[in-house]
């Protein structure tokens, strides 16, 4: 699984979060190392990453983004090839399906 770097200006990931992701290309179960505003990092998991958009899996909860546009928080730009992303949903996974990560 290859590992992702990501930043965002947030402390916390919830609804309207946005982040920058450096990478080229994501798959399924590519892990993301999500620096948060201070010094915390999180791990989250690639769902999937299609023409539908992009979802990560965070702990017991599956979060949906879409594309980052204008007026949306503002994100940090990384060096290299990047995409922009803002977390549009927020789905918890029932518990006989959850694996923490």
């Amino acid at each position: 699984m290859p590992h992702h770097r990501a930043v965002t200006n947030s402390r916390d990931i919830g609804h309207g979060t946005a982040f920058t992701i450096q990478s080229g290309a994501l798959r399924g179960q590519d892990v993301i190392d999500l620096k948060l505003a201070g010094d915390g990092i999180i791990e989250v998991i690639v769902e999937y990453f299609n023409a539908s958009g992009l979802a990560i899996r965070l702990n017991d909860a599956i979060c949906k983004c879409r594309p980052w546009r204008m007026g949306d928080a503002d994100v940090n730009r990384l060096s290299g090839t990047i995409s922009s992303w803002t977390i549009e949903q927020i789905l918890e996974i029932p518990a006989d399906e959850a694996v923490s990560v």
